[in-house]
């Protein structure tokens, strides 16, 4: 655990190095898109290089629409008949 450090928003303590930062506060989703034009927002994890951020599941929580870079791992959340199922994309 001496890798990682919890923090609120991913803009807290910038300056810390060697440090992989844990955080919240923005609530991550990703827009998924199909062939039809059918689409679905979908909370998500996010980690990218310095950082990983945890979505919200709360009704009254919104969703910030995030746009992963090609080295980013990113997990969706999706609901499958009532089960919920965590999903790399």
């Amino acid at each position: 655990m001496n890798k990682f450090i919890l923090v609120h928003n991913h803009r807290d303590e910038e300056n810390i190095n060697g440090f992989y930062k844990i955080c919240g506060h923005i609530h991550p989703a990703v827009r998924i898109s199909g062939k039809a034009r059918q689409a679905m927002t979908l909370p998500c994890f996010y980690f990218g290089e310095s950082v990983g951020i945890l979505p919200a599941f709360g009704r009254f929580t919104g969703k910030h629409l995030i746009r992963p870079n090609e080295n980013d791992v990113v997990f969706v959340i999706a609901d499958f008949e009532g089960e919920k199922k965590v999903l790399k994309v």
